[in-house]
């Protein structure tokens, strides 16, 4: 199918028993200009002949064999390969609405990026929403970037092909790789993202997925050196950026930087040696510091304490809520 309006790419890995039920919840859309591009990444299953047996019966799905790389690899072959105006991402443990790509029937002229929420399946196959915006809206790139609107899970956006560019997902990266490419990519739009409440995306429970994964001390490391990267890409490309944008990033790493470092039960001097000097980095490249980042350099073991403390608070809150 060539020149779709959108490129949806998925990567495929040990997905047979849930590969089917995404591909069909994409088939199913009401907005049909569409490619799917099946990315099987190496999968050891049979999740490369289901792909294979859609393929046969929809022109518009393209699969593509590549050994083993992980996520960022194989979204990056979807980009490589894409024919579409507009790029989604879809996960295949997860499924999509019916009306999940037809918000792109109501993209405003000139529009980059188009932004929108999703729910969350539980263990038990509940629903609820769990990022939404109530109301579209058009919001500038200066004040996009707060809690409020920001998002570093790349299935809840729509990005212009042309945007995008050679823009990658970060092969070396094992956490925040989302966060890196979503960052690197809206640094480059010109005009509003647009805000639009479209929850059509189900992003499900698995005790297998990276999210589900117990934190590590290489997951800690990630999320700095993701800031890091995306600063020294600032820097290259001589990329004009307000300092409140970098002091909202520098605090969304580092705090969950931070965040993550108090759920590891492991300690070495040799990984805070190295997550002190990666921080040192981004301080001497952003020029800015907070207070956290300071204290982590002289007394490791207090942000640790502070962070763990916090994380139990939250817990019990919630537990309270319900």
């Amino acid at each position: 199918m060539l020149n779709p309006k959108i490129s949806v790419i998925v990567p495929v890995y040990k997905a047979e028993a849930y590969l089917c039920r995404c591909v069909d919840s994409i088939l199913a859309q009401t907005f049909k200009d569409f490619e799917l591009l099946l990315i099987d990444d190496g999968s050891p299953d049979k999740s490369g002949e289901i792909c294979d047996g859609y393929a046969r019966k929809d022109s518009r799905i393209r699969v593509f064999h590549k050994k083993n790389g992980g996520v960022s690899s194989a979204r990056n072959v979807g980009l490589d390969n894409a024919w579409g105006e507009w790029i989604a991402f879809v996960d295949s443990d997860d499924y999509i609405e019916n009306g999940y790509l037809a918000t792109l029937n109501f993209v405003e002229q000139g529009t980059e990026v188009i932004h929108f929420g999703f729910k969350k399946e539980t263990s038990d196959k509940s629903l609820y929403n769990c990022f939404e915006f109530k109301q579209p809206k058009l919001v500038p790139l200066e004040r996009f970037f707060t809690k409020e609107y920001f998002s570093s899970c790349s299935v809840s956006y729509f990005f212009a092909k042309s945007l995008v560019g050679s823009i990658r997902f970060n092969e070396n990266l094992k956490y925040s790789e989302d966060r890196q490419f979503i960052i690197q990519v809206l640094l480059h739009t010109k005009s509003n993202i647009q805000l639009v409440n479209n929850i059509c995306y189900i992003y499900t429970y698995n005790e297998n997925s990276a999210t589900n994964t117990k934190r590590s001390l290489e997951h800690c490391i990630d999320d700095l050196l993701a800031f890091q990267n995306i600063i020294e890409y600032i820097n290259i490309n001589n990329i004009n950026v307000r300092h409140s944008v970098i002091k909202y990033m520098y605090n969304l790493f580092v705090d969950s930087f931070f965040m993550m470092y108090s759920m590891c039960d492991e300690r070495d001097k040799s990984f805070t040696y190295v997550a002190q000097k990666t921080i040192k980095r981004i301080n001497s490249l952003s020029k800015m510091s907070n207070f956290d980042s300071e204290i982590f350099f002289i007394i490791p073991s207090v942000i640790y304490i502070k962070y763990k403390i916090y994380r139990l608070l939250r817990i019990l809150y919630y537990k309270i809520k319900k």
